[in-house]
């Protein structure tokens, strides 16, 4: 009820932080039809982004409800609530975000870009070219101080495709991987 009356108000569903207080995993989210985005990253201090004993990550419950032919597309945040004081315990801005590929800066395009799918999240990483082709992914990363950079394509059941260090990345589609996720990790603790 709540994603469709979001749908109708012309929005887009967002299924946000899932682990706060253990609240959903990729079983109780794959019975959620319509649903367009699901947070992967979010920059709050209790998100519990990376799951913990007997619970999933964010990454592992998206691969759940991937693998359960459910489309939805992965968004970071920084959920922040916290302007004016900046330590790691408080909420700040600038934690996670994701960036549309667009024509035009326009509400309409944003949201076309964010309700298709035109787009990839981030906690620091940038890519200076990401391409999806009808039979591969291909992204480049803009390489900031120095860092060290690990690309690794996920398929079907979070199993490993393929893993590339570098700033460049490539991977050819098979056709039987259900889907294909591309997760860049940074030696600076960043993600796309």
């Amino acid at each position: 009820a709540n994603v469709d009356a979001i749908l109708d108000a012309g929005g887009i569903a967002s299924i946000n932080h899932p682990n706060y207080q253990w609240a959903f995993d990729h079983e109780s989210i794959r019975h959620v039809n319509r649903a367009n985005l699901l947070e992967i990253y979010n920059g709050h201090p209790v998100a519990n982004v990376y799951g913990g004993t007997g619970k999933f990550s964010y990454e592992e419950i998206w691969d759940g409800v991937l693998t359960a032919d459910k489309l939805i597309f992965g968004v970071a945040t920084d959920d922040a609530h916290n302007y004016h004081d900046f330590e790691p315990k408080m909420s700040n801005p600038g934690r996670g975000w994701v960036v549309v590929q667009s024509t035009e800066l326009t509400v309409e395009a944003i949201l076309g870009g964010l309700t298709s799918g035109a787009f990839y999240s981030s906690t620091g990483v940038t890519l200076s070219e990401l391409e999806i082709l009808p039979h591969s992914i291909r992204l480049t990363i803009q390489e900031e101080m120095r860092h060290l950079y690990t690309t690794r394509f996920t398929g079907r059941d979070g199993t490993l495709l393929s893993e590339t260090n570098g700033l460049e990345a490539e991977y050819s589609l098979k056709g039987d991987e259900g889907y294909v996720r591309a997760t860049v990790t940074s030696s600076g603790n960043t993600k796309a």
